[in-house]
């Protein structure tokens, strides 16, 4: 019998009805659970403007107010300054009219008051209008700034909050932070109109977490209010939009009062209906939308040049992108069942532990033609978003799998090489979303979990007897492709990475606004957001961490996946190959076209594992 064999069958294991659903389950639990631990403390001033992307320069404020109507009591106006330009090089940075702007309602009590700033509700702006009334009514001064809804008005693809925060966490920056920069500014304005007179913050529902941050940053706000719905236990269930990277810290400490008597003391004077015209407001809002989606589409252009500025990034940027997870200790725990035994090979899905209650599971695949006395080398084959190992491997007929892995996994037993199809932890990007709404407050990634168990994978394999630790492979497609570039780097066990049907132009791929397979158009895709990634990182960053060991892209040249124009990826890949040149490797990587669609070609692929891992 084969040694790895007699070695697995030590271990039985009652396979569950749902593996996949097990294994997402294990790693929502284990994110949950990090939630309970203490929290962090609060950054200083500066760090938390960069947490946030509040460090946003202001331009001078130069205002001007239109009166809208007399109500009575009160005035109301709309008023707008310049709030920041677009863009910090030529051509766009200078231009006068290309500026971000701040929109808001002043409301003017004739009888005297306090100077309010409200930070409105963005899935209910009638709260801020009936607040700002009942504030004005009383003699106050009050400032509604027109903030981005939670609601699909500016664009048809998202709500507009989600729209606007995928622009801006690839660059560092928040929808967030820009909106404590337009509180701050609004301050400003009340301050040169009423200079001694103190400026009270207002969050309005969800506009609260914005007051909370406003306030913290900003000590002029010298009273803060709250009206909010009661704190979630559960942050991940909290819209997209509000979640801030590396960030599980309370700001319920923060000084403020959750309920708005104090300041609504007095008869409020009778007033009149407010004539404003919502096509009016819309059209000001849609101003106000796209003026900030050119700000975070234009600093995600500029991330070229960025890039290029910083210089490769380093192995340590790399963790703090997809997460410093703890490494894995104890016992394997290894439980393993049998699934093929054909002429040609033996299969057998087997469990890792990784840590307690998180285990990674895959399906390996032994060629029984194997020479028993000497170490082989072992394959990972992943499969894309949606698929499972039993698909990468192609033992059994398929057709629609086969199609696109063209049984890849076999092809290479066949070859020789020991194969290992690990599941990735989801099988939907809905679920992916889940799991990034867990992780990424915490500062960790999907994909960085992924990497903590092919790692714990790779010291299970190099106990077994006939596998040579020294020559694992990785090879994915799709979200496999995915997952080859963003896990590989940080383990350098891997030997060699073949990365098919994803090398891409990832600012182009992440960011653009008119190509239809931008990840900006779909709503399941939150992990392809890292908050900052662009400042440091693209896929020939990426790349560069695997180098000096052999790595290539395979690409069909029907590949829809692949941004057009192709121009953007083949810069990137150019990009890699000179820095391959600069080691002195440039053997070790290669580019295999063929003419298809999205799917595993292989010829080419498997000569390059021949050539690197014989």
């Amino acid at each position: 019998m084969n040694l790895i064999i007699a070695f697995l069958l030590a271990a039985t294991w009652d396979f569950p009805k749902d593996i996949a659903a097990e294994q997402y389950a294990e790693l929502k639990n284990y994110y949950e659970g990090l939630f309970k631990r203490p929290e962090k403390q609060l950054p200083d001033n500066a760090a938390l403007r960069r947490m946030i992307g509040a460090d946003i320069p202001l331009l001078p404020l130069r205002p001007t107010k239109t009166a809208i109507s007399d109500a009575g009591p009160y005035t109301v106006s709309m008023v707008e300054w310049p709030l920041t330009a677009i863009g910090n090089t030529p051509p766009t940075r200078g231009i006068v009219l290309n500026q971000v702007r701040f929109f808001g309602l002043l409301f003017e009590g004739k009888r005297g008051g306090k100077s309010v700033v409200l930070s409105p509700d963005p899935a209910q702006w009638s709260l801020g209008l009936q607040a700002a009334r009942e504030l004005a009514r009383r003699g106050a001064t009050v400032i509604l700034p027109i903030f981005t809804r939670r609601e699909a008005l500016a664009q048809p693809y998202l709500d507009d909050r989600q729209w606007l925060f995928r622009l801006a966490t690839q660059t560092g920056h928040h929808l967030l932070g820009a909106e404590v920069v337009e509180l701050t500014s609004a301050a400003n304005y009340l301050q040169s109109i009423h200079p001694a007179t103190p400026i009270t913050l207002i969050g309005i529902g969800d506009g609260s977490l914005a007051a909370k941050l406003a306030a913290t940053i900003d000590t002029r706000f010298t009273t803060t209010r709250f009206a909010q719905p009661p704190p979630t236990l559960q942050p991940w269930k909290e819209p997209a939009d509000k979640m801030i990277w590396n960030f599980p810290i309370s700001l319920t400490k923060i000084d403020g009062s959750d309920d708005l008597q104090s300041l609504l003391q007095g008869e409020p004077e009778p007033d009149k209906p407010l004539p404003l015209d919502t096509v009016s407001i819309l059209k000001i809002y849609t101003s106000h939308f796209i003026r900030w989606q050119a700000f975070f589409h234009n600093a995600a252009l500029e991330s070229y040049e960025v890039r290029k500025k910083a210089g490769q990034p380093s192995l340590s940027d790399y963790f703090e992108l997809t997460g410093n997870y703890p490494k894995p200790t104890g016992d394997f725990d290894v439980r393993s069942v049998p699934v093929y035994d054909t002429a040609e090979v033996t299969g057998h899905r087997i469990r890792v532990r990784v840590y307690d209650g998180v285990n990674a599971y895959g399906i390996l695949l032994i060629p029984k033609r194997l020479d028993p006395t000497k170490k082989h080398p072992l394959v990972f084959v992943q499969h894309g978003l949606a698929g499972k190992p039993e698909d990468a491997l192609g033992v059994e007929d398929n057709p629609k799998a086969d199609d696109v892995y063209r049984k890849f996994g076999l092809q290479l037993a066949r070859r020789g090489f020991i194969v290992f199809a690990p599941m990735i932890s989801t099988q939907s990007g809905l679920e992916r979303n889940e799991l990034v709404r867990r992780s990424h407050p915490l500062g960790l990634t999907p994909a960085g979990i992924e990497r903590v168990k092919f790692s714990r994978l790779l010291d299970y394999f190099s106990t077994l007897p006939q596998v040579d630790a020294n020559r694992f492979a990785f090879y994915g497609l799709s979200y496999g492709g995915y997952t080859a570039l963003w896990t590989t780097p940080g383990e350098p066990r891997f030997k060699v990475v073949i990365c098919s049907g994803h090398f891409n132009d990832w600012t182009t791929k992440t960011t653009d606004l008119t190509m239809g397979t931008s990840y900006m158009y779909y709503a399941d895709h939150m992990d392809m957001f890292n908050h900052g990634m662009l400042r440091k990182f693209s896929h020939a960053d990426l790349a560069s961490l695997i180098m000096p060991r052999p790595f290539a892209v395979e690409m069909g040249d029907q590949d829809g996946v692949i941004v057009a124009p192709r121009g953007n990826a083949e810069s990137e890949l150019s990009l890699v190959m000179d820095r391959f040149k600069q080691q002195g490797v440039p053997e070790r990587f290669a580019v295999f076209r063929f003419n298809g669609p999205h799917r595993i070609d292989g010829p080419a692929t498997f000569d390059f594992l021949d050539r690197w891992l014989r």
